[in-house]
């Protein structure tokens, strides 16, 4: 099993595939859940700024993990 540079062994790419795409899954979901207040989550009127601020955060944040993922895996496949 090889070694990263920290001295950590490399996780599976299929895992890492699997967890990058899982987490990626649950930033967008939590965002949206946060912007469209799904699940009643903020009772309090004066905490709807933290739905609105906080939704897309989550959701830009998602796509960011979305786009590392795809970007890091094309550069491993070039190599």
């Amino acid at each position: 099993m090889s070694t990263s540079n920290n001295g950590m062994p490399n996780m599976p790419l299929g895992l890492r595939l699997f967890f990058g795409i899982f987490m990626t899954l649950v930033f967008v979901g939590v965002g949206l859940s946060l912007l469209f207040n799904w699940f009643n989550w903020i009772y309090d009127p004066s905490w709807n700024w933290l739905r609105w601020i906080g939704g897309p955060i989550f959701i830009l944040y998602g796509f960011f993990r979305g786009y590392r993922l795809i970007k890091g895996n094309q550069t491993e496949e070039e190599d």
